[in-house]
């Protein structure tokens, strides 16, 4: 395995709610995303099911922190997020908003639109590595 990404985590693509895209057009989030992975990031997500103990695993070892914030009159929620490295050492993040979190549901944020980037379509098997667990850009 690649030296700093010794998980690797692999799910099948499936079709979200639209809301990543909105989301991630929020300053407030892509900034700190765009800190976390180095480069800027497309305003969407690619979802993928994965089994629950994966989840679990990368749940719990997040260390990157979005704090909420107040836009507008509206608050949105803390977003946890764990750096990846997708497939041709593309950068990305798995993300995890506080509100509407899904168990074995992943949500990933990268440079570009993966479906398109890779032609996914649902049910399409998707793997990526995780960086060193335990060890996020900002530790809160």
């Amino acid at each position: 395995m690649k030296e700093g990404f010794p998980l690797k985590i692999c799910g099948r693509v499936t079709s979200g709610l639209g809301k990543g895209r909105v989301f991630l057009s929020l300053e407030p989030y892509r900034k700190a995303l765009e800190k976390l992975i180095g480069q800027e990031v497309y305003p969407g997500t690619l979802n993928l099911k994965v089994a629950l103990e994966e989840w679990r695993k990368l749940y719990e070892s997040a260390t990157f922190f979005i704090p909420s914030f107040v836009l507008e009159g509206r608050r949105y929620g803390t977003v946890k997020a764990v750096p990846v490295e997708l497939n041709g050492g593309i950068p990305g993040a798995v993300l995890f908003p506080e509100k509407g979190i899904r168990p074995a549901l992943l949500e990933i944020a990268s440079p570009h639109s993966l479906r398109e980037y890779f032609s996914l379509r649902d049910g399409d098997p998707f793997c990526f590595r995780v960086k060193n667990l335990k060890q996020g850009v900002e530790d809160h």
